[in-house]
């Protein structure tokens, strides 16, 4: 199930935000906005969002560190303690 769920958001584009702060995801490619999803909402194991994702693990980490990064810069206040 999450795996039909996953190929759905990695095919659809991003909603067209109606401000910049609307929609912070809406920037990233769908595969850094899958993987930064999969590890930090939805909570799950590398493994296990690499297999919902369809991306190879180390493909997966990398694509959740340049969202993140990308989201620290334009939008710190989504981060409330430093890294």
């Amino acid at each position: 199930m999450l795996r039909e769920l996953y190929r759905r958001y990695l095919s659809a584009g991003a909603p067209p935000p109606q401000a910049p702060e609307a929609y912070a995801l809406g920037p990233l490619p769908p595969k850094a906005r899958a993987a930064l999803v999969s590890r930090f909402h939805d909570g799950l194991p590398p493994q296990q969002a690499a297999f919902v994702t369809g991306l190879r693990s180390a493909l997966l980490e990398q694509e959740a560190r340049q969202a993140r990064d990308h989201l620290y810069a334009t939008h710190r206040s989504l981060f409330p303690v430093d890294p």
